[in-house]
C-alpha cells in the first residue's frame, strides 16, 4: 500500500525536496551550488510568506516543482525496470499521475515548515557525470539536517533528479515502494496506477 510507513518516510523526503523553490530564470545558473544555495535562499521566502494561502502555495508548488525538477526522469527512475514491461499507454499514465501524485501530496506536507538557515557545503561529481550537493539547513527547534542534491546537466540545463537525507535516496525508497504495489498486483503496473489514482482523488 502507498501509505505504508517507508512512502511516508519518502514523503518526508520529497517534502523537502519540493520546498525549494527558484526564480524564473534560476535555472540557468550554470553552477550547482549557486544553483541548489539560490533554490533555499528562494526556500526561505516562500516558506516565510505567512500570508500565503494553501491554494497559493500548492500552485507556486507546482510552477516550482516543474520547473526546477525534472519530474519525468525522477518518475521513470522510481518506477525502474518495472517500466519496460508497460505498454506505452501504461507509461502515459503513469507520467502524468506521478506528477500530480508528487505535487498534491507532498505539496500538501510543506505546511508551517520554515528554516532559519541554509548553506551549501560543497559538492563532488558522480560516476555518471551529475554533481552532488551536499547542503545543510536549521529549523527553529530541531537539530541540523544534512541534505545532497543530486543535480544533473543537459546543455547546460541544470534539474534536480534526487534528494538523499540521512543517506537515504528519495529515488531508491520510492521505488522499492512501487515495486512492492506492483508486485502485490501479480507484476502488472495496473495497480500502482489504480493506487495513485486514489491518494490523488482522496486529496482533491
Amino acid at each position: 500500500m502507498l501509505n505504508r510507513r517507508k512512502l511516508i518516510v519518502a514523503g518526508g523526503f520529497l517534502t523537502m525536496a519540493l520546498c525549494l523553490g527558484v526564480p524564473v530564470h534560476a535555472a540557468s545558473i550554470a553552477d550547482p551550488r549557486a544553483f541548489v544555495q539560490n533554490l533555499g535562499n528562494q526556500a526561505m521566502k516562500v516558506l516565510g510568506d505567512t500570508g500565503m494561502s494553501q491554494g497559493e502555495r500548492a500552485r507556486e508548488v507546482r510552477q516550482l516543482l516543474t520547473t526546477n525538477f525534472d519530474l519525468d526522469r525522477i518518475g521513470t527512475l522510481a518506477l525502474g525496470r518495472y517500466g519496460k514491461q508497460a505498454t506505452e499507454a501504461e507509461r502515459r499514465e503513469y507520467r502524468t499521475l506521478f506528477e500530480n501524485y508528487v505535487v498534491k501530496i507532498y505539496s500538501m506536507r510543506i505546511g508551517d515548515r520554515s528554516w532559519s538557515s541554509f548553506v551549501v557545503l560543497g559538492s563532488r561529481q558522480s560516476s555518471d557525470g551529475d554533481t552532488i550537493v551536499a547542503s545543510e539547513t536549521t529549523t527553529k527547534g530541531d537539530a541540523p539536517s544534512r541534505i545532497d542534491w543530486r543535480v544533473h546537466s543537459a546543455d547546460g540545463d541544470l534539474r534536480i533528479i534526487d534528494v538523499t537525507i540521512a543517506g537515504i535516496s528519495m529515488v531508491v525508497t520510492q521505488r522499492e515502494e512501487f515495486g512492492s504495489v506492483i508486485q502485490s498486483g501479480n507484476g502488472g503496473i495496473q495497480q500502482l496506477l489504480q493506487q495513485l489514482r486514489q491518494k490523488i482523488a482522496q486529496n482533491k
